[in-house]
């Protein structure tokens, strides 16, 4: 599989909340990489910009998560400032330890397959659409 068509719906799902407006999360990235696999990738483009058209903004801010950042944790709000912080330490640091770091830090097992899916994707391929 090559994740031309993927890499493409990332960049238009790019900007976008984690859910819907009814609260249902976002699968929009995991659809459109599941569409390519099993070789649809015509149908990609078509499905996310109809779906992109049901989802709202992502957070925006300048404000980074700092050195308070237990706190920050579970804290919905301050989402984007989470976003922010990520995308600094994945400019300073390989992405293998800002997700070992993250993992070892939040003793949390619920988000477990979102992190195996985030290491996943950064191990078969690496692309910038796919940061944060």
């Amino acid at each position: 599989m090559t994740y031309d068509m993927h890499d493409r719906a990332l960049r238009v799902l790019q900007g976008t909340g984690p859910e819907l407006p009814n609260g249902a999360p976002n699968h929009g990235p995991m659809v459109a990489e599941a569409l390519a696999a099993l070789g649809r990738a015509e149908a990609v483009r078509q499905w996310v910009e109809i779906y992109r058209s049901r989802l709202v903004e992502g957070p925006r801010t300048d404000a980074v998560i700092g050195e308070d950042w237990k706190g920050a944790l579970g804290d919905f709000s301050r989402l984007g400032e989470w976003q922010n912080r990520f995308r600094q330490e994945l400019t300073g640091s390989p992405w293998k330890e800002v997700l070992d770091r993250l993992a070892a830090a939040s003793h949390s097992r619920q988000h477990g397959v979102r992190h195996a899916r985030y290491y996943s994707l950064r191990v078969m391929q690496r692309a910038p659409s796919r940061t944060i």
